[in-house]
């Protein structure tokens, strides 16, 4: 197939060149096709046809591919004991079938049989068994039940000075002997305090209190602490001004102190307190420099000056291209001031075809189809290093291109992998690339924790999986190509869509 699309890329070339020149010749001749079919569109490959016109022209279609058409499944139920499983079959190609494994259902269990009752200290026991299957057994303890107390009898009554005691029994009558605990003393019981002179903002007062017990115990007291004044929200009198002194007043919300403060005059040096003038005008503003405008205190002389803000530039509307775009960076386009001839406005470009800036990865199948796999949006390509290997497996971006491969060599039970471009203009930053055991362990891969290109690693054991990936700047067209699973892996007969179905069972395998 491989050799088959350079061969029609070649005519494709010569058509385009003949057509340019009957074009030239001809003038107006519009093209009208007459389609034959060379190649039908199977599940998973796309088909081809051909268009010629009379005047010798020719182009191509290629019909996408079917996809599967399944059957109904063919199911195997499962059972307590073990799983069951479901097949279908392509109705085109019977050599596709697609099978699924159907877990195991639970066990159907009787219910608790008690076995052993529970006691005030002592386990009990119940269980029970699964009907379907009669192999599934359980046990589980009952808890002891613990003592069920009587409430407690006071036997002696506590007091401020004295213990008291209490005294209970097992209810269960299982012979325990009876439990004794003893009641703290009771200490005072103080009323609430109750004031006897009340506090002043600059005096004293006195509060008391006493045991409702009635045992005899002396009031106790405490001093009231002053107050102190009470100052309610400050009042400005009188405004303080650049030249002119102002008070501001608190007046206490108890009793009949007043605090007083002055407030200094502001002074010349400052920005509050002045009686300016309007702003005036002293300078315009222009699109290249800006203008100031100035006002004066009419009570100290105070001058404060402030710019006032650059005019915008006004484009020409002209765009000029200043830098050209190369794939490692995209063009830049500007216009000119109509006033000043100053750079207005700007805005980058890019070239039909360019692209940047694109996530690229080493096409494999996804994380989440590995056994173990969760649902990441990684591609893992499986290694077994068991024995040695070399393989190119293809860099594919984000938008669908294929614009390189990773090759991959296993050897003596290490792996190196280096970078190789379909074509040379192409640019690979932030390239990044990990080993792990398996897909249960990948973690995400990015410039910093990357193993290092172009060196032998160690692998983790029998087997393992690596994920690659990479920011792409790349032309579409030229060596580079569209992508798709039905391709041809380099140099090779297997599609990358078989490549990825015998990375899954090749994981699989190792899994068991």
């Amino acid at each position: 197939m491989s050799r088959f699309r350079k061969t029609l890329g070649a005519l494709l070339v010569c058509c385009l060149l003949v057509g340019v020149g009957v074009a030239m010749a001809e003038g107006s001749h519009k093209h009208s096709y007459t389609w034959e079919e060379i190649q039908k569109p199977t599940c998973d490959e796309t088909g081809i046809k051909r268009g010629v016109c009379s005047c010798g022209d020719q182009t191509y279609e290629y019909p996408a591919a079917l996809g599967h058409d399944w059957g109904a499944w063919d199911e195997k139920k499962p059972t307590c004991t073990a799983d069951g499983s479901r097949t279908r079959t392509c109705k085109r190609d019977s050599s596709h079938t697609q099978t699924e494994t159907l877990a195991k259902i639970q066990h159907s269990m009787t219910g608790w049989r008690l076995e052993k009752s529970a006691k005030c200290e002592e386990d009990g026991l119940e269980s029970r068994r699964c009907t379907t299957c009669d192999t599934m057994y359980e046990e589980r303890n009952i808890a002891a039940t613990g003592h069920s107390w009587s409430d407690w009898a006071t036997s002696k009554t506590a007091t401020c000075f004295e213990e008291g005691i209490q005294n209970r029994g097992c209810k269960n009558g299982c012979g325990i002997a009876q439990d004794v605990r003893t009641i703290p003393k009771l200490n005072h019981n103080w009323s609430s305090w109750r004031e006897e002179k009340a506090a002043k903002c600059e005096e004293t007062g006195l509060s008391k209190r006493t045991c409702t017990f009635g045992c005899g115990v002396d009031p106790e007291e405490k001093i009231l602490p002053v107050l102190g004044h009470n100052l309610g929200q400050k009042k400005v009198t009188k405004n303080a001004t650049c030249i002119v002194t102002g008070e501001i007043q608190e007046a206490c919300t108890r009793c009949d102190y007043v605090k007083k403060t002055t407030v200094p005059a502001l002074g010349k040096n400052q920005a509050n307190g002045h009686n300016f003038s309007a702003w005036k005008k002293t300078k315009e503003a222009t699109c290249t420099a800006e203008g100031q405008e100035t006002r004066t205190c009419s009570d100290c002389g105070r001058v404060e000056n402030r710019a006032v803000a650059k005019l915008p530039h006004k484009s020409n509307g002209v765009w000029e291209v200043s830098r050209e775009a190369t794939l490692s960076k995209p063009g830049l386009e500007i216009t000119h001031c109509s006033v000043c001839g100053g750079q207005a406005s700007s805005r980058n470009f890019a070239p039909r075809g360019y692209k940047y800036e694109i996530p690229t990865v080493a096409y494999g199948p996804l994380a989440s189809e590995y056994p173990g796999g969760m649902g990441s949006t990684l591609r893992l390509i499986y290694l077994d290093l068991s024995y040695d290997s070399d393989q190119r497996l293809g860099l594919v971006t984000e938008d669908g291109w294929l614009i390189g491969y990773a090759h991959v060599v296993v050897a003596n039970g290490t792996v190196r992998v280096s970078i190789e471009k379909k074509a040379e203009p192409t640019v690979m930053r932030y390239r990044a690339w990990g080993m792990f055991p398996d897909a249960a362990t990948v973690k995400a891969v990015n410039y910093d924790n990357s193993l290092p290109f172009d060196q032998a690693e160690k692998g983790p054991g029998e087997s393992c999986v690596i994920a690659l990936n990479m920011i792409s700047n790349y032309y579409q067209g030229s060596q580079n190509e569209r992508f798709s699973d039905g391709l041809l892996t380099y140099g090779g007969e297997a599609s990358y869509q078989q490549i990825n179905q015998q990375m899954l069972e090749m994981a699989e395998g190792s899994g068991e």
